[in-house]
């Protein structure tokens, strides 16, 4: 196991344990413009794994397992997708380590890992997601670059974030944004020829697309995208 580092900004509050709502959110509708929902059964969430980290990416200490927490969800909402938006918000205890609280965040939706990793660890790992059955689709911390020109791939947390109660972290949650590891691909063949806009002499090129088939797929996925 690797050893959580002290390196954290932020100041110490009281007490040694720290109350963090989270509310998990779907990146995927806002940033695709061919993004379609999946069903309920697909978007359904049956546990979430926290990782939680330093300032530079180290694994921070947050129980006498390490630096995750897993939670089981009991209600997701119930309806159509996106299901991941009407969970119910997870309230996480969170232990001081040497005074200080985790400066970032991971989520791994629906394969709880079980282990200590750093933020490089999560980007260099391997899932086999195993979807062939169409249910609990992985998901992970969707990465962005911010105005600075910086890779944002763990979610920042700041000490406003830590509150002495659950009501009161409900009021100040962090929310992740969340995209699947693996896509979800539909494709029809139409029943219309179109034009190819070539000629063969004088006669125009028209083409039928009897159906299509995936090339150069992959078994298997990271933990975290970069």
């Amino acid at each position: 196991k690797e050893d959580a580092s002290s390196n954290n900004p932020q100041a110490n509050v009281g007490g040694d344990k720290g109350y963090l709502a989270i509310n998990l959110k779907s990146s995927d509708d806002v940033t695709r413009a061919d993004y379609e929902d999946g069903t309920a059964e697909e978007q359904a969430i049956s546990t979430a794994c926290f990782y939680f980290f330093d300032a530079t990416g180290n694994p921070f200490n947050v129980n006498a397992n390490g630096n995750y927490l897993n939670v089981a969800i009991a209600d997701n909402g119930g309806t159509e997708a996106p299901n991941i938006e009407s969970m119910s918000d997870p309230v996480l205890v969170v232990e001081k380590y040497k005074g200080e609280f985790p400066a970032k965040v991971v989520a791994v939706v629906n394969n709880p890992l079980e282990n200590i990793y750093s933020v490089e660890n999560l980007k260099t790992g391997i899932l086999d997601p195993g979807h062939s059955n169409g249910k609990d689709f992985i998901m992970s911390n969707s990465a962005y670059v911010n105005v600075a020109g910086e890779v944002v791939d763990a979610t920042p947390l700041s000490i406003d974030n830590f509150q002495t109660s659950a009501d009161m972290a409900l009021q100040n949650p962090v929310t992740i944004y969340v995209e699947r590891v693996v896509a979800k691909v539909n494709v029809k063949a139409g029943d219309t020829a179109f034009n190819t806009n070539t000629k063969v002499g004088e006669k125009e090129v028209y083409a039928k697309i009897n159906g299509w088939d995936m090339v150069a797929t992959k078994n298997n996925s990271y933990i975290l995208k970069t």
